[in-house]
Protein backbone atom coordinates (compact mmCIF):
# COMPACT_ATOMS: atom_id res chain seq x y z
CA UNK A 1 0.00 0.00 0.00
CA UNK A 2 1.38 3.38 -1.02
CA UNK A 3 0.34 6.94 -0.32
CA UNK A 4 -1.21 9.29 -2.86
CA UNK A 5 -2.30 12.83 -1.96
CA UNK A 6 -2.33 11.93 1.72
CA UNK A 7 -4.63 8.95 1.31
CA UNK A 8 -3.83 5.25 1.12
CA UNK A 9 -3.82 3.91 -2.42
CA UNK A 10 -5.08 0.34 -2.46
CA UNK A 11 -2.73 -1.75 -4.56
CA UNK A 12 -5.14 -4.66 -4.93
CA UNK A 13 -7.73 -2.37 -6.51
CA UNK A 14 -5.08 -1.00 -8.88
CA UNK A 15 -4.25 -4.60 -9.78
CA UNK A 16 -7.89 -5.39 -10.46
CA UNK A 17 -8.14 -2.28 -12.64
CA UNK A 18 -5.09 -3.49 -14.56
CA UNK A 19 -6.70 -6.88 -15.19
CA UNK A 20 -9.87 -5.13 -16.38
CA UNK A 21 -7.89 -3.00 -18.85
CA UNK A 22 -6.05 -6.06 -20.19
CA UNK A 23 -9.30 -7.95 -20.77
CA UNK A 24 -10.87 -4.97 -22.52
CA UNK A 25 -7.92 -5.15 -24.91
CA UNK A 26 -8.46 -8.89 -25.32
CA UNK A 27 -12.14 -8.25 -26.06
CA UNK A 28 -11.30 -5.86 -28.87
CA UNK A 29 -8.72 -8.30 -30.23
CA UNK A 30 -11.41 -10.98 -30.37
CA UNK A 31 -13.88 -8.54 -31.89
CA UNK A 32 -11.42 -7.82 -34.70
CA UNK A 33 -10.02 -11.29 -35.35
CA UNK A 34 -12.39 -13.83 -33.72
CA UNK A 35 -15.77 -12.11 -34.03
CA UNK A 36 -17.75 -15.33 -33.65
CA UNK A 37 -17.22 -15.08 -29.89
CA UNK A 38 -19.08 -11.78 -29.73
CA UNK A 39 -21.97 -12.28 -32.14
CA UNK A 40 -24.89 -14.65 -32.45
CA UNK A 41 -24.26 -15.08 -36.19
CA UNK A 42 -22.91 -18.60 -36.73
CA UNK A 43 -21.52 -17.76 -40.18
CA UNK A 44 -18.54 -16.11 -38.46
CA UNK A 45 -17.59 -19.20 -36.45
CA UNK A 46 -14.36 -21.03 -37.14
CA UNK A 47 -14.52 -23.59 -34.37
CA UNK A 48 -15.40 -23.19 -30.72
CA UNK A 49 -16.54 -19.59 -30.48
CA UNK A 50 -20.06 -20.37 -29.29
CA UNK A 51 -18.74 -22.69 -26.58
CA UNK A 52 -16.92 -19.67 -25.19
CA UNK A 53 -19.75 -17.19 -25.65
CA UNK A 54 -22.33 -19.57 -24.20
CA UNK A 55 -20.48 -20.18 -20.92
CA UNK A 56 -18.85 -18.04 -18.21
CA UNK A 57 -15.64 -18.33 -20.25
CA UNK A 58 -17.02 -15.29 -22.05
CA UNK A 59 -15.68 -13.22 -19.14
CA UNK A 60 -12.34 -13.32 -20.96
CA UNK A 61 -13.94 -11.33 -23.79
CA UNK A 62 -16.69 -9.45 -21.97
CA UNK A 63 -15.65 -5.86 -22.48
CA UNK A 64 -18.78 -4.29 -20.99
CA UNK A 65 -18.35 -6.23 -17.78
CA UNK A 66 -14.76 -5.06 -17.39
CA UNK A 67 -15.79 -1.48 -18.17
CA UNK A 68 -18.38 -1.87 -15.39
CA UNK A 69 -15.49 -2.93 -13.13
CA UNK A 70 -13.79 0.38 -14.01
CA UNK A 71 -16.89 2.31 -12.97
CA UNK A 72 -17.44 0.41 -9.71
CA UNK A 73 -13.76 0.85 -8.82
CA UNK A 74 -14.02 4.58 -9.53
CA UNK A 75 -17.01 4.86 -7.21
CA UNK A 76 -15.12 2.94 -4.55
CA UNK A 77 -11.81 4.80 -4.72
CA UNK A 78 -13.24 8.30 -5.22
CA UNK A 79 -15.58 7.91 -2.25
CA UNK A 80 -12.82 7.03 0.26
CA UNK A 81 -11.36 10.55 0.76
CA UNK A 82 -14.85 11.95 1.37
CA UNK A 83 -15.63 9.29 3.95
CA UNK A 84 -12.45 10.24 5.83
CA UNK A 85 -12.70 14.01 5.37
CA UNK A 86 -16.21 15.29 4.50
CA UNK A 87 -15.11 18.92 4.14
CA UNK A 88 -16.66 21.12 1.46
CA UNK A 89 -13.27 22.44 0.38
CA UNK A 90 -11.99 18.95 -0.42
CA UNK A 91 -15.18 18.18 -2.36
CA UNK A 92 -14.86 21.31 -4.53
CA UNK A 93 -11.19 20.62 -5.15
CA UNK A 94 -11.92 17.00 -6.09
CA UNK A 95 -14.61 17.98 -8.60
CA UNK A 96 -12.54 20.65 -10.34
CA UNK A 97 -9.36 18.61 -10.67
CA UNK A 98 -11.20 15.55 -12.03
CA UNK A 99 -11.67 17.02 -15.50
CA UNK A 100 -7.99 17.78 -16.23
CA UNK A 101 -7.03 14.40 -14.77
CA UNK A 102 -9.20 12.68 -17.37
CA UNK A 103 -9.07 15.21 -20.21
CA UNK A 104 -5.31 15.58 -20.67
CA UNK A 105 -4.78 11.85 -21.40
CA UNK A 106 -8.03 11.69 -23.41
CA UNK A 107 -6.90 14.60 -25.59
CA UNK A 108 -3.46 13.05 -26.07
CA UNK A 109 -5.01 9.69 -27.00
CA UNK A 110 -7.21 11.32 -29.64
CA UNK A 111 -4.15 13.01 -31.16
CA UNK A 112 -2.30 9.68 -30.99
CA UNK A 113 -5.17 7.88 -32.76
CA UNK A 114 -5.31 10.60 -35.42
CA UNK A 115 -1.53 10.26 -35.98
CA UNK A 116 -1.72 6.48 -36.34
CA UNK A 117 -4.59 6.88 -38.80
CA UNK A 118 -2.77 9.57 -40.79
CA UNK A 119 0.32 7.35 -41.12
CA UNK A 120 -1.32 3.99 -41.85
CA UNK A 121 -4.69 5.01 -43.36
CA UNK A 122 -6.00 1.81 -41.82
CA UNK A 123 -4.99 -0.12 -44.93
CA UNK A 124 -4.09 -3.32 -43.10
CA UNK A 125 -7.45 -3.48 -41.36
CA UNK A 126 -9.17 -2.95 -44.70
CA UNK A 127 -7.29 -6.00 -46.03
CA UNK A 128 -7.82 -8.25 -43.03
CA UNK A 129 -11.51 -7.50 -42.35
CA UNK A 130 -12.90 -9.68 -45.20
CA UNK A 131 -10.76 -12.57 -43.92
CA UNK A 132 -11.72 -12.37 -40.25
CA UNK A 133 -15.40 -11.49 -40.91
CA UNK A 134 -15.17 -8.74 -38.31
CA UNK A 135 -18.08 -6.33 -38.10
CA UNK A 136 -15.95 -3.54 -36.65
CA UNK A 137 -16.11 -0.25 -38.50
CA UNK A 138 -13.17 0.90 -40.58
CA UNK A 139 -12.41 4.05 -38.60
CA UNK A 140 -8.92 4.85 -39.83
CA UNK A 141 -8.92 4.66 -43.63
CA UNK A 142 -9.56 8.41 -43.42
CA UNK A 143 -7.95 10.24 -40.53
CA UNK A 144 -10.24 13.26 -40.61
CA UNK A 145 -9.01 16.65 -39.50
CA UNK A 146 -6.58 17.25 -36.68
CA UNK A 147 -8.94 19.86 -35.27
CA UNK A 148 -11.74 17.28 -35.01
CA UNK A 149 -9.43 14.94 -33.11
CA UNK A 150 -8.49 17.69 -30.67
CA UNK A 151 -12.11 18.70 -30.15
CA UNK A 152 -13.22 15.12 -29.56
CA UNK A 153 -10.44 14.32 -27.10
CA UNK A 154 -10.70 17.51 -25.08
CA UNK A 155 -14.40 18.28 -25.22
CA UNK A 156 -16.63 16.19 -27.48
CA UNK A 157 -16.00 12.86 -25.77
CA UNK A 158 -16.98 14.39 -22.42
CA UNK A 159 -19.99 16.50 -23.32
CA UNK A 160 -21.22 15.55 -26.82
CA UNK A 161 -20.74 11.77 -26.87
CA UNK A 162 -18.24 12.05 -29.73
CA UNK A 163 -15.58 9.34 -29.90
CA UNK A 164 -15.17 8.31 -33.53
CA UNK A 165 -11.41 8.93 -33.62
CA UNK A 166 -10.82 6.75 -30.53
CA UNK A 167 -13.97 4.75 -29.75
CA UNK A 168 -12.88 3.78 -26.22
CA UNK A 169 -13.51 7.39 -25.24
CA UNK A 170 -17.24 6.60 -25.07
CA UNK A 171 -16.62 5.87 -21.38
CA UNK A 172 -14.83 9.09 -20.55
CA UNK A 173 -17.86 11.35 -20.16
CA UNK A 174 -19.56 8.70 -18.05
CA UNK A 175 -16.44 8.49 -15.90
CA UNK A 176 -16.37 12.27 -15.39
CA UNK A 177 -20.01 12.70 -14.44
CA UNK A 178 -20.06 9.45 -12.48
CA UNK A 179 -17.13 10.76 -10.45
CA UNK A 180 -18.96 14.02 -9.79
CA UNK A 181 -22.02 12.03 -8.73
CA UNK A 182 -19.93 10.05 -6.23
CA UNK A 183 -18.26 13.17 -4.84
CA UNK A 184 -21.65 14.87 -4.47
CA UNK A 185 -23.21 11.89 -2.68
CA UNK A 186 -20.33 11.34 -0.27
CA UNK A 187 -19.82 14.96 0.74
CA UNK A 188 -23.49 15.94 0.75
CA UNK A 189 -24.51 12.89 2.79
CA UNK A 190 -21.78 12.21 5.37
CA UNK A 191 -24.06 10.00 7.47
CA UNK A 192 -23.44 6.39 6.50
CA UNK A 193 -26.98 4.98 6.64
CA UNK A 194 -28.52 7.81 4.64
CA UNK A 195 -25.77 7.55 2.04
CA UNK A 196 -26.41 3.82 1.68
CA UNK A 197 -30.13 4.51 1.26
CA UNK A 198 -29.54 7.10 -1.48
CA UNK A 199 -27.09 4.84 -3.33
CA UNK A 200 -29.50 1.92 -3.13
CA UNK A 201 -32.26 4.14 -4.53
CA UNK A 202 -30.02 5.08 -7.47
CA UNK A 203 -29.32 1.41 -8.17
CA UNK A 204 -32.99 0.44 -8.05
CA UNK A 205 -34.48 3.43 -9.88
CA UNK A 206 -31.85 3.64 -12.63
CA UNK A 207 -31.26 -0.09 -13.17
CA UNK A 208 -30.60 -0.74 -16.85
CA UNK A 209 -31.13 2.92 -17.79
CA UNK A 210 -27.55 4.17 -17.53
CA UNK A 211 -24.22 3.51 -15.80
CA UNK A 212 -24.86 5.59 -12.65
CA UNK A 213 -25.80 2.47 -10.62
CA UNK A 214 -22.24 1.17 -11.11
CA UNK A 215 -20.79 4.25 -9.40
CA UNK A 216 -23.37 4.05 -6.62
CA UNK A 217 -22.47 0.39 -6.12
CA UNK A 218 -18.84 1.46 -5.76
CA UNK A 219 -19.80 3.78 -2.90
CA UNK A 220 -21.80 0.98 -1.27
CA UNK A 221 -18.87 -1.42 -1.62
CA UNK A 222 -16.47 1.10 -0.06
CA UNK A 223 -18.79 1.69 2.90
CA UNK A 224 -19.34 -2.02 3.53
CA UNK A 225 -15.76 -3.25 3.13
CA UNK A 226 -14.22 -0.44 5.19
CA UNK A 227 -16.74 -0.60 8.03
CA UNK A 228 -17.23 -4.32 8.58
CA UNK A 229 -14.74 -6.98 9.63
CA UNK A 230 -15.61 -10.62 8.98
CA UNK A 231 -14.45 -13.64 10.95
CA UNK A 232 -12.14 -15.99 9.04
CA UNK A 233 -14.70 -18.76 8.58
CA UNK A 234 -17.53 -16.39 7.67
CA UNK A 235 -15.23 -14.47 5.31
CA UNK A 236 -14.53 -17.60 3.26
CA UNK A 237 -18.23 -18.31 2.83
CA UNK A 238 -18.99 -14.71 1.89
CA UNK A 239 -16.12 -14.51 -0.60
CA UNK A 240 -17.18 -17.80 -2.21
CA UNK A 241 -20.76 -16.56 -2.64
CA UNK A 242 -19.54 -13.21 -3.96
CA UNK A 243 -17.29 -14.88 -6.54
CA UNK A 244 -20.07 -17.21 -7.74
CA UNK A 245 -22.44 -14.25 -8.01
CA UNK A 246 -19.84 -12.18 -9.86
CA UNK A 247 -19.28 -14.97 -12.40
CA UNK A 248 -22.99 -15.65 -12.87
CA UNK A 249 -24.10 -12.05 -13.28
CA UNK A 250 -20.92 -10.66 -14.81
CA UNK A 251 -20.94 -13.21 -17.63
CA UNK A 252 -24.52 -12.27 -18.64
CA UNK A 253 -24.18 -12.19 -22.44
CA UNK A 254 -25.30 -9.77 -25.11
CA UNK A 255 -27.06 -12.68 -26.84
CA UNK A 256 -28.22 -16.09 -25.66
CA UNK A 257 -29.29 -14.90 -22.21
CA UNK A 258 -32.38 -17.11 -22.47
CA UNK A 259 -30.17 -20.20 -22.29
CA UNK A 260 -27.64 -21.74 -19.93
CA UNK A 261 -27.10 -20.37 -16.45
CA UNK A 262 -28.64 -16.98 -17.32
CA UNK A 263 -32.12 -18.21 -18.26
CA UNK A 264 -33.12 -17.95 -14.60
CA UNK A 265 -32.34 -14.24 -14.45
CA UNK A 266 -35.26 -11.87 -15.02
CA UNK A 267 -35.11 -9.47 -17.94
CA UNK A 268 -35.45 -6.11 -16.28
CA UNK A 269 -36.30 -2.66 -17.66
CA UNK A 270 -33.84 -1.00 -19.98
CA UNK A 271 -30.60 -2.75 -20.86
CA UNK A 272 -30.26 -5.84 -18.67
CA UNK A 273 -26.70 -6.45 -19.90
CA UNK A 274 -25.40 -3.22 -18.36
CA UNK A 275 -27.22 -3.75 -15.08
CA UNK A 276 -26.03 -7.33 -14.64
CA UNK A 277 -22.51 -6.34 -15.69
CA UNK A 278 -22.51 -3.60 -13.04
CA UNK A 279 -23.92 -5.92 -10.38
CA UNK A 280 -21.38 -8.62 -11.22
CA UNK A 281 -18.61 -6.02 -11.04
CA UNK A 282 -19.90 -4.94 -7.63
CA UNK A 283 -19.71 -8.50 -6.33
CA UNK A 284 -16.22 -8.95 -7.80
CA UNK A 285 -14.88 -5.81 -6.14
CA UNK A 286 -16.44 -6.87 -2.84
CA UNK A 287 -14.89 -10.33 -3.15
CA UNK A 288 -11.42 -8.92 -3.82
CA UNK A 289 -11.69 -6.50 -0.89
CA UNK A 290 -12.82 -9.19 1.56
CA UNK A 291 -10.43 -11.93 0.38
CA UNK A 292 -6.91 -11.91 1.80
CA UNK A 293 -5.73 -14.23 -0.98
CA UNK A 294 -7.19 -11.99 -3.69
CA UNK A 295 -5.63 -8.92 -2.10
CA UNK A 296 -2.26 -10.65 -2.10
CA UNK A 297 -2.58 -11.74 -5.74
CA UNK A 298 -3.74 -8.38 -7.06
CA UNK A 299 -1.11 -6.57 -4.99
CA UNK A 300 1.67 -8.57 -6.65
CA UNK A 301 4.17 -6.78 -8.81
CA UNK A 302 2.72 -7.80 -12.16
CA UNK A 303 -0.81 -6.69 -11.32
CA UNK A 304 0.34 -3.44 -9.73
CA UNK A 305 2.30 -2.76 -12.93
CA UNK A 306 -0.81 -3.46 -15.00
CA UNK A 307 -2.74 -1.10 -12.75
CA UNK A 308 -0.14 1.59 -13.25
CA UNK A 309 -0.47 1.51 -17.03
CA UNK A 310 -4.19 0.60 -17.13
CA UNK A 311 -5.47 4.04 -18.18
CA UNK A 312 -2.72 4.45 -20.76
CA UNK A 313 -3.22 0.94 -22.17
CA UNK A 314 -6.94 1.51 -22.38
CA UNK A 315 -6.51 4.79 -24.26
CA UNK A 316 -3.89 3.77 -26.83
CA UNK A 317 -4.77 0.17 -27.68
CA UNK A 318 -7.66 0.64 -30.10
CA UNK A 319 -5.92 2.46 -32.99
CA UNK A 320 -2.95 0.12 -32.57
CA UNK A 321 -5.32 -2.84 -32.70
CA UNK A 322 -6.91 -1.86 -35.99
CA UNK A 323 -3.90 -0.36 -37.71
CA UNK A 324 -0.93 -2.40 -36.43
CA UNK A 325 -2.25 -5.71 -35.08
CA UNK A 326 -4.00 -6.14 -38.44
CA UNK A 327 -0.58 -5.99 -40.09
CA UNK A 328 0.80 -8.70 -37.80
CA UNK A 329 -2.23 -10.90 -38.47
CA UNK A 330 -1.88 -10.49 -42.24
CA UNK A 331 1.80 -11.44 -42.12
CA UNK A 332 1.11 -14.45 -39.89
CA UNK A 333 -1.69 -15.68 -42.17
CA UNK A 334 0.82 -16.06 -44.98
CA UNK A 335 2.70 -18.72 -43.02
CA UNK A 336 0.25 -20.32 -40.57
CA UNK A 337 -3.31 -21.61 -40.27
CA UNK A 338 -5.97 -19.14 -39.19
CA UNK A 339 -5.99 -19.77 -35.42
CA UNK A 340 -2.23 -20.22 -35.27
CA UNK A 341 -1.84 -16.88 -37.03
CA UNK A 342 -4.23 -15.15 -34.60
CA UNK A 343 -2.36 -16.46 -31.57
CA UNK A 344 1.10 -15.75 -33.00
CA UNK A 345 0.16 -12.21 -34.07
CA UNK A 346 -1.16 -11.56 -30.56
CA UNK A 347 2.39 -11.55 -29.14
CA UNK A 348 3.91 -8.65 -31.15
CA UNK A 349 0.58 -6.83 -31.02
CA UNK A 350 0.54 -6.84 -27.22
CA UNK A 351 4.23 -5.99 -27.06
CA UNK A 352 3.65 -2.91 -29.18
CA UNK A 353 0.64 -1.87 -27.10
CA UNK A 354 2.52 -2.22 -23.83
CA UNK A 355 5.49 -0.24 -25.15
CA UNK A 356 3.22 2.57 -26.34
CA UNK A 357 1.25 2.46 -23.07
CA UNK A 358 4.43 2.77 -21.04
CA UNK A 359 5.62 5.75 -23.09
CA UNK A 360 2.16 7.32 -22.88
CA UNK A 361 2.12 6.84 -19.13
CA UNK A 362 5.45 8.61 -18.67
CA UNK A 363 4.85 11.44 -21.12
CA UNK A 364 1.13 12.06 -20.56
CA UNK A 365 -0.55 10.17 -17.72
CA UNK A 366 1.90 10.91 -14.90
CA UNK A 367 2.15 14.63 -15.82
CA UNK A 368 -1.66 14.81 -15.94
CA UNK A 369 -1.80 13.47 -12.37
CA UNK A 370 0.71 16.10 -11.25
CA UNK A 371 -1.13 18.91 -13.02
CA UNK A 372 -4.53 17.89 -11.63
CA UNK A 373 -3.09 17.55 -8.12
CA UNK A 374 -1.49 20.99 -8.45
CA UNK A 375 -4.84 22.45 -9.51
CA UNK A 376 -6.58 20.74 -6.60
CA UNK A 377 -3.97 21.99 -4.15
CA UNK A 378 -4.22 25.58 -5.41
CA UNK A 379 -8.00 25.48 -5.13
CA UNK A 380 -7.82 24.10 -1.60
CA UNK A 381 -5.35 26.81 -0.59
CA UNK A 382 -7.56 29.51 -2.08
CA UNK A 383 -10.62 28.16 -0.28
CA UNK A 384 -8.68 27.93 2.98
CA UNK A 385 -7.59 31.57 2.65
CA UNK A 386 -11.17 32.61 1.95
CA UNK A 387 -12.43 30.68 4.96
CA UNK A 388 -9.72 32.22 7.17
CA UNK A 389 -10.67 35.75 6.10
CA UNK A 390 -14.35 35.07 6.80
CA UNK A 391 -13.47 33.69 10.23
CA UNK A 392 -11.28 36.68 11.03
CA UNK A 393 -13.97 39.10 9.86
Amino acid sequence: MTKTNGFSRLDHLDGLRGLAALLVVLTHYAQAFAPGILTSVTDFDRGYEKIISGTPLNLLFHGRFWVAVFFVLSGYVISLPGVRDPSTRLAISSVIKRYPRLAIPALASAIFAWTVAAVTHGRYFTEVAPITFTQMKDRYSEAGSFFDAVMQGGFGAFFLNQSSINPVLWTIGIELFGSILVIGIVWAIPEYKRRMLVCTAIVVLMAGQNWWPAFAMGVIAADITTRFELSERFRRVVVFLLVISAIWLGSYPDFGSDKGIWQYLPVGPGRSLDFYSSTGAFFLVMAVCFSKSAKSIFSSRIFVYLGGISYSLYLVHFPLMLCCASYFVLRALRMFSYWDAIFIAFIPSMALMFICAEVFKRLVDIPSIRISCLIGRKISEALNRTASKETTA
